[in-house]
C-alpha cells in the first residue's frame, strides 16, 4: 500500500488525540468529521459509517448536555457521538467567514441561513437540554447554522476520500479487538477492492499480537486519561510519534 504519507489520512475518533497527532506529524491534510468530537459507543461509529453520516447532528437528535470551555456539549443521540467543541455559546464567538451565507436575523437575533445546501431547517434553532437550559427546558443553539456548515464540508470530504481510488489510512483509539474487527468489516464493504488500512490504538492486550487481517495495524497503548492536567488528553507523544512512523511499520 505504500507509507503514510501517500495515504489519505483521518481519525475516526474515540477522542480529540487522534486529530491531534495527525496535524503534529504532517498527516492530517484535510478536516475530518470526528475531529475533536467524542465517539465512544463503537456500535454508533459503525452506523454512522454504514449510513455515510445521513442526518448526522440532525436538529431532531440534537441534546445539549453540558458547557465546555464557552460551547456548547451536544450530543446526537442517533449516533451517540458527543461534540464539544463545535457550538460556541456566545454568538459574537462565531467565526465570520467571508462568502459564508449566514446572516443575522434583525427580529429574532438568532442565525438563519439564506442558501445552505443541507436539509437542516434555518428557522428558531431549539434543542432539548438537560442541564444549563433555559426557557422551558430549551436554549437556543444559535451556532447550528454555522456549525452544521462547516461540518457537512468535513463529512464531503471525508466521504470524497472514502470513496477515493487512493489508499487511505483511518485510525480509532481505545476499542476492544472484537469492536475493531467489527469496524473492520463496515470499511471492507464501504471501500470494496480500494486499497486502505485502519490503524487501531490502544490497551487492548491482543493489539501486541499478530493482526488478523492485511487490512489493520494494531498498536499497544495506554488508555488516555484526561483527568492527569490540561493537556493529557493528548495521551503519550513519543507512543504516537512510533505508532505514525512509516519506518516503524516497514513501508
Amino acid at each position: 500500500m505504500g507509507c503514510f504519507e501517500e495515504s489519505q489520512c483521518f481519525s475516526l475518533g474515540r477522542y480529540c488525540a487522534g486529530a491531534f497527532h495527525l496535524h503534529r506529524h504532517g498527516l492530517r491534510t484535510q478536516a475530518g468529521p470526528l475531529d475533536w468530537m467524542g465517539s465512544d459507543e463503537p456500535e454508533g461509529l459503525r452506523a454512522l459509517l454504514e449510513c455515510r453520516f445521513d442526518g448526522f447532528m440532525a436538529l431532531e437528535n440534537l441534546r445539549v448536555i453540558d458547557q465546555h470551555h464557552g460551547n456548547w456539549v451536544v450530543v446526537d443521540e442517533r449516533y451517540r457521538v458527543r461534540a464539544a467543541h463545535a457550538f460556541p455559546i456566545d454568538p459574537r464567538k462565531i467565526p465570520e467567514q467571508p462568502g459564508c451565507l449566514v446572516s443575522r436575523h434583525p427580529a429574532v437575533g438568532v442565525l438563519s441561513f439564506r442558501c445552505l445546501r443541507t436539509l437542516y431547517p434555518p428557522a428558531r434553532l431549539r434543542v432539548r437540554a438537560t442541564q444549563n437550559s433555559s426557557r422551558d427546558g430549551a436554549i437556543e443553539l444559535e451556532s447550528y447554522p454555522w456549525a452544521i456548515r462547516r461540518l457537512g464540508r468535513r463529512v464531503s470530504a471525508f466521504l470524497r476520500a472514502l470513496d477515493d481510488p487512493g489508499p487511505l489510512l483511518l485510525i480509532r483509539q481505545e476499542d476492544g479487538m472484537e469492536d475493531i474487527l467489527r469496524l473492520l468489516e463496515v470499511l471492507k464493504k464501504l471501500r470494496e477492492d480500494r486499497p486502505f488500512r485502519l490503524l487501531a490504538i490502544g490497551p487492548a492486550p491482543e493489539f501486541r499480537e499478530k493482526t488478523p487481517a492485511d487490512e489493520l495495524l494494531t498498536f499497544p497503548m495506554e488508555a488516555i486519561d484526561s483527568t492527569k492536567g490540561p493537556d493529557s488528553w493528548q495521551g503519550d507523544h513519543e507512543a504516537w510519534n512510533r505508532a505514525l512512523d512509516p519506518v516503524w511499520w516497514g513501508g
